[in-house]
């Protein structure tokens, strides 16, 4: 796609210019591109944000003090999903092509890479800075796309490739209401992205020790822009995730955390909690008209289903794609395999559950020891947060190393004594 290349030279001249800081901005920029195509040969498509991880890798190794810094306090949970890709590459029982191998690889891999690029307390803030320039974008635009009631961004990029990069889900009424992507494939990965970048920055806000992005109301609009756009994606498993995700909050931390968070709770339960209350009961209840999407006995039939293929190839999976060559054959019984635990089952097996179950054990473990330990509670959360919403539904666009990240900032941020 053309505008895929702008985009891409664009981030190349920058690179040339400022390649510490294009190296921070990969990860925020590359949200706005989850889905997005550079390029095609035969019928697999190249995605901008895997070009955009390249470069930056390369950046780095180029540099000469690129390497020299501490290892990754979280390699061990990356590496352990890069081995476990490989195994299930080469001894899955179906091989794909080996392109969905290789963006596995380079997207695990590079925030090892970013890592080494976190090194002060500016770095800390440049991509903080950023991450808050994204997200307000994100958010803006979920408003406009629910006022003109069409996303005519991504309805213009789709209309200029054959890749599916867009699904409308503006008729899919929910509770009254239509479904916003905002940029991203699904509405579901964007009320998850809006879920964790709140979790994040509300822990952010009530922790940091310098008010490095923001001073008085301003963070009150930029939470209220979250979550407005969270519920504006009109999806269930963000609400979960949210939930889990301000559990860490010591809401009698001090007079002021506590008041912030009863106006909060207000405006919450004023504005959104029918709505919460009435999506978090279709999950466990049966399916609604008015709901729509799949109801707890969907998912069990999905569930079995998984099963019957995970039992055929129960150690290494059926090779990766196998779920979606499977729904393309029509299998009602799938209904969309709505969760990251039917594609685990089928596709990576015993090997990719122990070590999807190894790499979020590992991330939260690192908080357990020194410093960090003060924050382990906001670790696990925000773990636990992910991985409701990575089993409750799909993340398209969104892996597990967005949590990972968001960790990884947490952790350079206590070893630069920033919280």
């Amino acid at each position: 796609m053309l505008i895929s290349l702008v985009i891409l030279l664009l981030y190349v001249c920058y690179a040339l210019y400022r390649p510490n800081r294009a190296v921070l901005a990969c990860f925020p920029i590359s949200m706005l591109f989850t889905t997005l195509p550079l390029f095609s040969f035969g019928k697999t498509f190249v995605g901008l944000d895997f070009a955009l991880y390249l470069i930056a890798i390369f950046i780095v190794v180029a540099s000469s003090s690129g390497l020299s810094q501490k290892y990754c306090p979280f390699r061990k949970a990356l590496l352990a999903f890069v081995g476990g890709f490989m195994v299930v590459f080469f001894l899955g029982a179906y091989r794909s092509s080996v392109y969905p191998l290789v963006v596995k690889i380079i997207s695990y891999l590079f925030p090892l890479f970013l890592w080494k690029r976190l090194r002060t307390a500016n770095d800390i803030k440049i991509i903080l800075r950023l991450l808050v320039f994204v997200s307000v974008g994100i958010g803006l635009y979920t408003i406009l796309e629910c006022v003109v009631g069409s996303n005519f961004w991504m309805e213009w990029l789709q209309n200029q490739t054959a890749a599916s990069i867009y699904v409308d889900h503006h008729d899919d009424i929910r509770f009254g209401f239509g479904r916003c992507n905002s940029f991203f494939h699904f509405p579901i990965p964007l009320g998850d992205y809006c879920a964790l970048i709140l979790i994040f920055f509300l822990f952010w806000q009530m922790n940091a020790k310098m008010k490095m992005i923001w001073r008085g109301g301003k963070f009150l609009m930029f939470c209220s822009l979250m979550f407005v756009s969270l519920l504006l994606s009109n999806s269930r498993a963000p609400i979960v995730a949210l939930l889990l995700g301000v559990l860490h909050i010591n809401i009698f931390k001090n007079r002021k955390t506590f008041w912030m968070l009863v106006i909060c709770l207000c405006a919450v339960c004023l504005f959104g909690g029918s709505y919460i209350l009435r999506s978090l009961e279709s999950i466990t209840g049966g399916w609604d008209e008015n709901v729509g999407g799949s109801s707890m006995s969907m998912r069990e039939v999905q569930l079995a289903y998984c099963l019957n293929e995970f039992y055929q190839n129960p150690l290494f999976g059926a090779g990766f794609n196998r779920l979606m060559e499977l729904q393309e054959e029509s299998n009602r019984e799938l209904m969309g395999a709505e969760s990251q635990a039917f594609f685990l089952l089928v596709e990576q097996g015993l090997c990719g559950i122990v070590v999807y179950l190894y790499g979020c054990v590992s991330m939260v473990r690192v908080f357990w020891k020194g410093n960090g330990r003060r924050y382990f509670k906001f670790a696990l959360c925000l773990a636990l947060a992910w991985v409701a919403a990575d089993m409750i539904s799909l993340t398209t666009g969104l892996t597990i190393t967005f949590p990972i990240i968001l960790l990884m900032i947490v952790y350079r941020s206590i070893q630069l004594k920033i919280l």
